[in-house]
């Protein structure tokens, strides 16, 4: 589910900057960011996508492990949800920073007007339902220890949450039949 999901954002923006610049060679480039402070031989001037964070949505973590279909009760963990958190960096050369801050902004204007992917409106990755995303704010001191633990230089960037991924393994654990409601015999 979790590498759906990031394909489907990826694919999703690439169409979006494609149609937006009317460019044709692809700009968003999915990075662990181990490679951010590699040496700059190389021309390309990209935007870096890298999960920086999984977290589990706190409100979906203790639901009940008993569902009813069919008529019998099924015994399962429930579900994770996870939230995945997006880092969109700016990797362009100096000559070409401004640039790089105008591909960033699309990025913005990107998520602005897609918040929300649902399977009404968008043919979804199988198994998920829902894709919700929200800009993250992150306080200067915590933007620079982050870039610091990374080890790189801080790169101008925006961080983006990808809310409720669920991942589900649909093992059950045991079945019992519902009880229903006791026939009374009167004996009339």
């Amino acid at each position: 589910m979790l590498s759906n999901a990031i394909e489907f954002t990826k694919n999703k923006l690439d169409e979006f900057l494609s149609n937006k610049s009317g460019n044709t060679q692809a700009i968003l480039q999915l990075s662990s960011l181990s490679e951010s402070n590699s040496d700059k031989s190389s021309d390309d001037n990209v935007i870096k996508m890298a999960i920086v964070n999984i977290e589990e949505e706190e409100a979906m973590s203790n639901r009940l492990s008993y569902t009813e279909r069919d008529g019998e009760f099924q015994k399962k963990n429930p579900p994770v949800f996870l939230n995945v958190y997006l880092l969109f960096s700016m990797d362009f050369k100096d000559s070409n920073y401004l640039e790089g801050l105008h591909w960033l902004s699309f990025i913005i204007q990107f998520f602005q007007q897609n918040k929300i992917f649902t399977a009404d409106t968008t043919a979804m990755p199988n198994k998920i339902e829902r894709l919700n995303f929200e800009l993250v704010n992150i306080e200067i001191d915590n933007m620079s220890r982050f870039w610091g633990a990374l080890g790189a230089n801080y790169q101008p960037s925006v961080i983006y949450k990808m809310k409720m991924i669920s991942i589900d393994s649909d093992a059950m654990e045991a079945r019992y039949a519902s009880v229903s409601d006791p026939e009374l015999k009167t004996g009339m």
